[in-house]
């Protein structure tokens, strides 16, 4: 079921504000309680505001990804990384290879 991208960043949401012990902005959350999901560009960008006011660094881990298969959410997820402020840092376990421009990040940097 954490191929259902509703679900897939509400696990995220909730796992920032279990971690850093601040809630989240009700607005981003209530993007999830509307009768039709809003673009996910929408919800990625406003997650990334929210993080962009965190002062202390943050760590999210996405274990087993090869479990995602849905490319919304693969795009979705590349979008985030693309734009993460510098305090927060994201990492992917997987048992297969990842469906991210790893080479063109390594260029970038």
């Amino acid at each position: 079921m954490d191929n259902d991208p509703s679900r897939f960043w509400q696990y995220i949401l909730k796992a920032i504000e279990k971690a850093t012990g601040q809630p989240i902005d009700k607005k981003l959350e209530h993007l999830f309680d509307l009768q039709y999901m809003p673009p996910l560009e929408l919800i990625v960008d406003s997650l990334l505001n929210e993080l962009s006011l965190f002062e202390s660094p943050l760590h999210i881990v996405l274990d087993d990804y090869h479990h995602i298969e849905l490319d919304i959410i693969h795009e979705m997820v590349i979008r985030l990384i693309n734009y993460l402020p510098d305090h927060i840092y994201l990492y992917t376990a997987s048992r297969s290879k990842l469906p991210f421009p790893i080479a063109a990040w390594r260029v970038k940097s």
